[in-house]
Order: structure tokens, then C-alpha cells, then sequence
């Protein structure tokens, strides 16, 4: 044998003793077992959290598409009280479906996966961090491909708000220019009353035009003024006027 490997050997031998020690205090020292509770501890209270925060944006996503299927019944009620069903058909009820089928899946998903959440924190506190990482990212990764869609439809549900509000609000605006007219404040204010009220009328539904209706207090009357009355009223619309005719009955 040589000298080096017999060397080597007592070394070896020497150092047995103190490792064997130092590994016997290492294995019972109180303040490691403290170290290593206190970790895993911080590392289950961690990914609860995580966990927690995943439910929370799946909870609010579902909410979002509720409120905007909510916002988009309500403007198909308003729309239908004001003769746009064509609009609501061809416009509107495309994005409400999708509103709808949105908070319906979002709403099963969350009830899913709040379940698959429960289990998965009983089984990482058993030491496998496997299921519940697997589950937080899948929830992440759901919300962030529906919220997209849930946001495109409320785009799409807005933009029919504004254009029905933009072209009811011109005949409303119409209608409000022709009552200011001296003539027919002057109706109007005739005694015995000439005018039973002006309003508006769809006289055409696909698509919707509006006109500016005068309504007699009785259909037989011939005072010479409303002849007066002009056939049409203009407003502007941005840089485009809006012409409605205007109907005597």
C-alpha cells in the first residue's frame, strides 16, 4: 500500500469522530427543526395566498361578464321600448348570447376549480406542491384568455349603447328644436287648445326613421296657422345634418 493512500486512510479515520458528532448535533438541534417548521409553514401560507388571489380574479371575472349580460339586458329593454327591435336583432343580441355563455362557463369554472383548490391545499400539506401549482396556473391562464373575451364583448355591447344613444338622442334633439319653434309654441299655447302633443314616430323600422309628429286636439280642426308649420326639422350632427320630416295629424 502507499504512503499517500495510508495517509489518506488515518485522515479519514481521524475525521470520523467529529463528523459523526457535528451530524448527531445537526439532527437534533431544536432551533434546525424550529427553521425548517417555520419554512414550510411560510411555504404553505404562500401558495394559499397564490391560491387565494387565482379564485379571487376568476370571482371578479365572473362578476364582470354578470354585469355586462346585465348592462346588455338592460339596453335591449330600453332599445325595445323605443322601436329599435331591428337593432337589437341584428345588433345587439349576437354579444348578449356571448355574455351570456361567458358568465355561465365562468361561473361552473369557479365552482370547478374553487373544489379543486380545497383539495389540493390538503394534499400540499402533505408536502406535494405538485396539484395546487398545477391548478393556480391553470386558473391564471383561464382568467387571462377570458378576460379578453369577456372585455371584447362589453366592447361590442358599449359601441351599440353609443350608437343608439347617438341616433335616438338626434331625434330627441330634433323634436326638442321643433317645440321651440315660434309657430308652434304659438300652437301650442292656442286657447281653446288646437295641439293634444308633439312627439316622435318611427314611421319606418328597417331601417329605423324617426319623424316629428304634430297631433291635432282633434283631427277636424283647420286653424290656417298649421299650415305654417314646416315639413322637416334639421339639426346638426357633428359636421352632418340630420333631417326629420314632420307629420300634422
Amino acid at each position: 500500500m502507499s504512503k499517500k493512500l495510508v495517509l489518506s486512510a488515518v485522515c479519514a479515520a481521524a475525521l470520523l469522530p467529529v463528523a459523526a458528532h457535528a451530524a448527531a448535533d445537526f439532527a437534533i438541534s431544536p432551533e434546525f427543526h424550529v427553521v425548517m417548521l417555520a419554512a414550510k409553514d411560510a411555504r404553505y401560507k404562500l401558495t394559499e395566498r397564490k391560491a387565494g388571489q387565482a379564485l379571487d380574479l376568476l370571482k371578479d371575472l365572473r362578476n364582470y361578464a354578470g354585469e355586462t349580460k346585465d348592462r346588455g339586458n338592460k339596453l335591449k329593454d330600453d332599445m325595445r321600448d323605443n322601436s329599435y327591435e331591428d337593432w337589437v336583432n341584428t345588433k345587439l343580441l349576437p354579444s348578449l348570447f356571448q355574455a351570456k355563455a361567458l358568465e355561465e362557463t365562468l361561473k361552473k369554472t369557479y365552482d370547478l376549480e374553487k373544489s379543486h383548490v380545497s383539495a389540493d391545499l390538503k394534499t400540499a400539506k402533505g408536502g406535494n406542491y405538485g396539484p395546487i401549482d398545477e391548478t393556480i396556473a391553470r386558473i391564471n391562464a383561464f382568467v387571462a384568455d377570458y378576460e379578453a373575451q369577456v372585455k371584447a364583448v362589453d366592447g361590442k355591447i358599449a359601441a351599440v349603447k353609443q350608437a343608439y344613444d347617438q341616433h335616438f338622442g338626434n331625434a330627441k334633439r330634433a323634436l326638442a328644436e321643433f317645440d321651440k319653434l315660434p309657430i308652434v309654441q304659438e300652437l301650442l299655447a292656442a286657447k281653446p287648445a288646437l295641439v293634444k302633443k308633439t312627439k316622435l314616430d318611427a314611421v319606418k323600422l328597417r331601417p329605423i326613421e324617426w319623424a316629428v309628429v304634430l297631433e291635432k286636439q282633434k283631427k277636424e280642426y283647420n286653424d290656417p296657422r298649421f299650415k305654417q308649420v314646416p315639413t322637416s326639422i334639421s339639426i346638426l350632427d357633428g359636421q352632418e345634418t340630420r333631417t326629420y320630416s314632420v307629420i300634422i295629424r
